[in-house]
């Protein structure tokens, strides 16, 4: 949108540039002439000199704003190197993530995170610990995240010397910073959608309230790929993801999941 704004006011600045240049062109013959004619254009200009003086301004002013909503755009460390850094850690969150998921399904479980009414992420996660795939709970949570805690857990479930585990509470009642599915086979297709950041709405787009503030976010997939997407299309040229049963383009994660398959939220359950 900037650079479309830069090249029109460019190409503005010079039309007004050229026509200037033009009318002193015409005023210098003008003056150097004494018929009746180019004494009438040397009036007429004379007479738009004003206007043309307001337009090469106004077009000039034009060009610096543009050209300064462009830099700011493009330089500001909290909008750019911010958001590209905490989307390099988050990355290196989601693709343990993934893999995590892949090797659970391995084992050929009946299904993949059995939910039930009010499971969130939060027992997706335990299901992965307990089995062995991942215990960090730092995977969970995206840096920066304004829902994150303040001392992040480290674990999701401790070992006591005794070998029983015990559910690390501050895990449990902390808003995570990715969304899961659940409830489906493990033998889904590759572009399977299984976990992506907090915030996917289902048009597509990302809450104010995500990790990144609505500028994107990532979605990992069963064959342990992890994508940025800044928002969903359905056009041809556009990023989307498949609908699970005919493969047409979708903005809706609901709509690429297998009939059955649940979103868990990244909230804590209630009452926890």
């Amino acid at each position: 949108m900037a650079g479309g704004l830069l090249f029109a006011a460019i190409g503005l600045l010079v039309i007004l540039v050229v026509c200037w240049l033009g009318v002193v062109l015409v005023e210098r013959v003008a003056g150097s002439a004494h018929s009746r004619r180019t004494h009438d254009m040397m009036n007429f200009f004379e007479r738009s000199r004003s206007k043309w003086l307001l337009a090469l301004a106004g077009a000039g002013l034009f060009f610096i704003g543009v050209c300064y909503s462009s830099f700011s755009n493009s330089h500001n460390p909290s909008r750019t190197r911010g958001i590209a850094q905490r989307a390099r850690f988050s990355y290196n969150n989601m693709k343990p993530l993934a893999q995590a998921v892949m090797a659970y399904a391995a084992t050929k479980p009946p299904v993949l995170f059995p939910a039930e009414k009010g499971d969130t992420v939060h027992s997706a996660a335990l299901f992965l610990s307990q089995s062995g795939k991942l215990n960090d709970a730092r995977t969970y949570f995206y840096p920066d995240d304004p829902a994150a805690p303040g001392d992040m857990p480290d674990s999701i479930v401790w070992i006591k010397a005794d070998g029983q585990t015990v559910l690390n509470q501050a895990f449990v009642r902390a808003t995570l910073s990715v969304e899961m599915a659940a409830n489906y086979p493990p033998d889904v297709p590759a572009d399977t959608p299984i976990a992506w950041t907090r915030g996917l709405r289902p048009d597509g787009t990302w809450a104010a309230d995500s990790p990144f503030k609505g500028l994107g976010g990532f979605i990992a997939f069963f064959d342990g790929r992890v994508e940025w997407y800044e928002k969903l299309g359905s056009g041809v040229d556009d990023d989307h993801l498949h609908k699970f049963n005919s493969k047409a383009p979708t903005v809706n994660i609901l709509e690429a999941l297998p009939s059955g398959a649940v979103i868990l939220p990244a909230t804590p359950a209630a009452g926890k």
